[in-house]
């Protein structure tokens, strides 16, 4: 039940980063804000340190700790690295386009 409430709170805090950096970028700073990745960035530490309250302080072996961060990093992460995949594909797309059209 906790690796469930894990994946949950990590979808949510992706969609927190996508919408803050969508409105980042249309305000149209000079810098692109790529949510997605940062969100990667940011899971990858915070599932870590989960992994090691439970393996340390917690008391749970290694190899449970092991599977559950595989899951808890691997589902937001996974779909975060395929959003940020689309959203390059799209402004790529766009970018291409003939003026006029």
């Amino acid at each position: 039940m906790h690796t469930l409430m894990i994946v949950a709170v990590g979808f949510a805090v992706m969609l927190l980063f996508l919408a803050v950096a969508n409105v980042l970028n249309k305000r149209g700073g000079a810098r692109y804000v790529d949510g997605p990745r940062l969100f990667i960035w940011v899971w990858l530490a915070a599932t870590l340190a989960n992994g090691a309250y439970g393996a340390f302080v917690a008391g749970i072996g290694l190899a449970v700790e092991a599977v559950v961060f595989v899951i808890a990093f691997g589902a937001p992460a996974g779909v975060a690295w395929y959003v940020a995949r689309m959203i390059k594909r799209r402004e790529a797309a766009s970018a291409i386009k003939p003026p006029g059209v």
